[in-house]
């Protein structure tokens, strides 16, 4: 059970790492990772109708890996390939040069701003087609599913956030 030592939803600096990694790294953890993932959004949608336009208007916005899971909920994943994922270090021991980890804070602070410009298209994008869907017609039973929102854990809500 590893923990995060510096997680941000912005763009980070060299020193935002090199600060994390000089007073928190511990031999707790194996492997010492950056890390960069794109966004995730899971949407419940109401049919598959809806379900394929909204799919298709998040893959053309660039989300490619973006897929449908149908059960008792339809539940559309909108997602990107743009993550970023390399091991650093080991036992608490930083394993590579500074030049190298500024090359990868540049690698991912490029896919984070990407990934901002993405989010921004698929909003305008999504409006547009909710709009174009409000004349959908939607049975009664689909009217009444319930709609839920996950709470998310109070320890990761207080974890300190960049980025």
């Amino acid at each position: 059970s590893c923990k995060w030592i510096f997680t941000s939803h912005r763009e980070c600096t060299m020193d935002d790492v090199m600060v994390a990694l000089s007073r928190e790294v511990t031999t707790e953890c194996n492997v010492i990772t950056l890390k960069f993932e794109p966004l995730i959004i899971h949407m419940c949608c109401v049919n598959i109708e809806c379900s394929k336009a909204l799919m298709k208007v998040a893959v053309g916005c660039g989300f490619r890996n973006s897929g449908l899971s149908i059960g008792k909920k339809i539940i559309l994943a909108v997602r990107s390939t743009q993550g970023l994922e390399v091991p650093i270090g080991r036992n608490g021991v930083v394993l590579v040069e500074e030049k190298y980890l500024k090359f990868l804070i540049d690698e991912a602070n490029a896919k984070m701003k990407l990934n901002f410009e993405r989010i921004k298209v698929l909003e305008v994008a999504l409006i547009s087609e909710l709009a174009n869907l409000t004349n959908v017609q939607v049975t009664e039973k689909e009217k009444i599913q319930p709609l839920y929102r996950k709470e998310k854990n109070k320890q990761s809500q207080s974890s300190k956030e960049f980025g």
